[in-house]
């Protein structure tokens, strides 16, 4: 990409080609529940619904804010007297012995 036209030629496309992108990842189906609990799943549907978007980009979002969230430090509060710090992996993946793919 000499002189960053491949860039240059992304930020010129008109804003119809944006809108017809968006209307495409939209109607494109995603499967939610063949890799979340269906509460989540539901979620992310409603969501995504409720901002007029495909619910993959709420999907990597919502990974994207979670992992920035577990650099700071965060913790869960599994009860009172115990806080523990999350694996991002083990979040999405669930724990070691629960067969991941």
């Amino acid at each position: 990409m000499p002189g960053g036209r491949s860039s240059s030629k992304l930020h010129s496309q008109p804003d119809e080609t944006w809108s017809q992108l968006q209307k495409r990842l939209i109607d494109m189906p995603l499967n939610l529940t063949e890799f979340l609990s269906a509460e989540v799943a539901e979620f992310i549907e409603m969501k995504s619904a409720a901002a007029h978007t495909c619910p993959g980009y709420v999907l990597v979002s919502l990974v994207a804010v979670t992992a920035f969230l577990l650099s700071l430090g965060a913790t869960i509060e599994t009860s009172p007297e115990m806080r523990v710090k999350p694996v991002l992996y083990s979040l999405i993946c669930g724990p070691p012995t629960t067969g991941k793919f």
